[in-house]
């Protein structure tokens, strides 16, 4: 319970949140074509607030550490990190050094092959028209 309402406390200040997302879902048009480009120019919209970060794993860095699936990683002042994992018909919290360390690292790989923030927001650019 005490990480669930530190959870809440966060969510009310503005975050610093980085998003990993494959270059792949900038061609899926998931609801159709305006949909899509509806979507990338949000991501584009997003990026004016200055703890947003988002980084575009590119195609051509092959299979990679996140292709495990989506999680959150959320990093607090007051108590230890948790991971947030989220499937089609449940949910999973994360806690204790070692699983989360697991988390830490996929990221920190992901960090390595993703583009850099100026080249994502191109890529993205170049989907969105």
């Amino acid at each position: 319970m005490a990480t669930r309402l530190a959870m809440q406390e966060v969510f009310r200040q503005r975050l610093d949140c980085v998003f990993h997302i494959h270059e792949l879902v900038l061609h899926l048009p998931v609801g159709g074509r305006g949909v899509l480009r509806a979507q990338l120019h949000h991501l584009l919209e997003m990026w004016v607030r200055p703890y947003i970060d988002i980084r575009i794993v590119p195609t051509e860095a092959g299979a990679h550490a996140g292709l495990a699936g989506p999680f959150s990683l959320m990093e607090f002042d007051r108590i230890e990190p948790v991971v947030f994992v989220e499937a089609e018909n449940s949910s999973l919290v994360i806690e204790g050094p070692t699983p989360v360390q697991g988390y830490q690292d996929v990221l920190k790989s992901l960090d390595r092959i993703a583009l850099d923030a100026e080249e994502s927001r191109k890529r993205i650019s170049k989907h969105a028209t």
